[in-house]
């Protein structure tokens, strides 16, 4: 679509105003709803790896054995499905696959709280629930590109980024409250309940951005989760920034976090609330920088 840059004619101009009107009622449903996924995501930091040691009867080294292949299996099923909702959003729209992950974090969370001492349950629970999320987050960015670009766009990413933030801020809190009065079974039932809000919330008021007139057919070659090496053949950039990206997913937090949360809990024998203090600095880091980007793009 036509930047705000662009010489518009009227009837452009009045079509653009109003792509962009129903974009900013997009953002103003989707920000609280992000807020709602992430605060979910954060409230599972230590539960999840609270219930594998008690499954492993305290035994730390086996403990933090699992959560890594945990992790492992979680990043195989983002990489092979990530690519695959890209592609089916492209054809069926945005808002079946904006509604899978709600859907499906909220039964896989359910059933963890149902079954806390089932390792399969875990299993597959950390397996989906990081792809969906992750396919959300993707169709979510598809869904802002349909009705915005330019400057609209990067100061829309900047307020989902600030939302985000907010929940990395205070899941940590809410659940050091769970863990202290509860449990961390309980922890998996509240993410459960918030899932099934945002599911409520999409299924009333989530409208399609891509209407059918600018869908597309399936490229089944882009969903070849390796089509991203063809990249690779550009320029020696590429091939640099690529090299940079694939060291920097070595520590990425999602997949070192069960560890780490293990480690400060066990090793360094944090409290609950001092390891909620620690992880909640991350999401001040996310505000921050979400706030800049709308300043420096808004002055």
């Amino acid at each position: 679509m036509p930047t705000t840059q662009s010489k518009l004619s009227a009837e452009e101009e009045e079509e653009f105003n109003k792509s962009r009107k129903e974009a900013m009622k997009f953002m103003a449903m989707m920000g609280p709803c992000v807020f709602m996924i992430v605060t979910g995501g954060q409230l599972l930091n230590q539960s999840r790896p609270l219930l594998v040691l008690d499954i492993y009867n305290k035994n730390a080294q086996s403990a933090a054995a699992k959560l890594a292949q945990l992790g492992s299996l979680g990043g195989v099923m983002e990489f092979a499905f990530n690519p695959l909702i890209g592609r089916l959003s492209d054809k069926f729209g945005r808002k079946p696959f904006l509604m899978l992950s709600p859907i499906v974090c909220c039964l896989l969370r359910l059933s963890v709280y149902l079954n806390p001492t089932n390792l399969t349950v875990i299993t597959i629970e950390r397996m989906f629930s990081v792809s969906v999320v992750t396919g959300f987050f993707t169709s979510m960015r598809a869904a802002i590109n349909d009705k915005l670009s330019g400057k609209d766009l990067a100061i829309s990413s900047g307020s989902i980024a600030v939302w985000a933030g907010m929940g990395v801020i205070l899941g940590p809190f809410i659940e050091a409250f769970i863990l202290r009065n509860f449990g961390a079974k309980y922890s998996f039932l509240t993410v459960a309940i918030l899932n099934f809000f945002v599911t409520l919330r999409f299924a009333t008021t989530l409208e399609e951005t891509c209407p059918k007139e600018q869908r597309k057919e399936i490229d089944w070659v882009a969903c070849n989760p390796f089509s991203f090496t063809q990249v690779l053949g550009i320029s020696n950039v590429t091939q640099t920034l690529m090299g940079v990206l694939a060291l920097q997913a070595f520590g990425e937090g999602r997949i070192t976090q069960d560890i780490n949360q293990l480690f400060l809990g066990q090793h360094l024998g944090w409290s609950h609330d001092l390891i909620g203090y620690f992880q909640s600095i991350y999401g001040l880091g996310i505000v921050l920088g979400g706030k800049f980007i709308k300043q420096s793009l808004t002055t």
